[in-house]
């Protein structure tokens, strides 16, 4: 993370995100919470795949202080 910053990184082991999925047209709430929350502590919030294959990873980073 860049300093003075908190990352907050939640991962699992199952088959990952589908091909073509976009955070931007999902439909799910919480994703959508998730997104406006980092928006509004001024971060941002990143859903992708694990790099390795090994499942999804979410992770949401803000400023310490605003």
């Amino acid at each position: 993370p860049k300093p003075d910053w908190v990352a907050l990184e939640v991962a699992d082991n199952g088959h990952g995100l589908p091909d073509g999925f976009s955070l931007d047209r999902s439909n799910s709430l919480g994703l959508q919470i998730a997104a406006t929350l980092a928006r509004q502590l001024g971060g941002t919030y990143e859903l992708a795949n694990d790099p390795a294959g090994r499942g999804a990873v979410a992770r949401l980073s803000f400023p310490l202080a605003a």
